[in-house]
């Protein structure tokens, strides 16, 4: 059986993904700032709940249709001007 993914390591995939759609010269500040804000929102929502959150609701809020402006492919764009 295949073991879930920590809500940890789904960040850091998420996080990496999005690096290799940025510009080299701005990667490391932009993916600090965002993993930042989504470790905010992650906190906010564990404290809503008053609990940690699962691997599924921290998906949640990884998914571009919940937080459509930092999924990777529209951070690139909006970063680097395309």
């Amino acid at each position: 059986m295949k073991r879930e993914l920590t809500n940890q390591e789904l960040l850091d995939r998420y996080i990496h993904s999005l690096k290799m759609m940025l510009p080299p010269d701005k990667v490391e500040d932009i993916a600090a700032e965002i993993r930042s804000n989504l470790e905010s929102l992650a906190e906010d929502r564990a404290a809503e709940l008053g609990r940690d959150l699962r691997p599924e609701e921290m998906s949640a809020i990884l998914k571009p249709a919940v937080i459509p402006c930092w999924s990777p492919p529209r951070i690139a764009i909006r970063t680097c001007g395309a």
